[in-house]
C-alpha cells in the first residue's frame, strides 16, 4: 500500500473512532459530513488550532459543536477515549 492510501485509511479509522464514542439519540445520522466535523473539531482542539467550520445549513456544523462539546469532558466524559483528551468549554459566533 502506498504511502497517501495508508494515512488516508488511517484518518478514515480516527474518523470513525471518534464518531463511534459520541453519545447521540438514536434518531441522528451519523453520515459523513457529521464525521468530517467531529474529526476536524476533535483534532484542532487538542493541537489548539482555530478552526472556521463553513457549509450550507443542514450540514452537521452545530451539530458536531454540540456532541463535540458534550464529549470534551475530560475526566467526566462517557467515553474512554474522550477521557483522554482535553476538557472543553465551547464558545460560538455564528454570523
Amino acid at each position: 500500500m502506498n504511502s497517501a492510501a495508508a494515512l488516508q485509511e488511517e484518518i478514515l479509522f480516527c474518523q470513525d473512532l471518534f464518531l463511534h464514542n459520541i453519545q447521540t439519540r438514536e434518531t441522528i445520522a451519523k453520515n459523513i459530513a457529521l464525521k468530517e466535523n467531529v474529526f476536524l473539531m476533535v483534532v484542532c482542539i487538542e493541537l489548539k488550532i482555530p478552526l472556521f467550520l463553513v457549509g450550507k445549513p443542514g450540514s452537521s456544523k452545530s451539530l458536531a459543536k454540540t456532541v463535540v462539546a458534550d464529549a470534551m469532558q475530560g475526566q467526566n466524559s462517557h467515553s474512554d477515549l474522550f477521557r483522554k483528551l482535553k476538557q472543553v468549554h465551547m464558545v460560538s459566533f455564528q454570523c
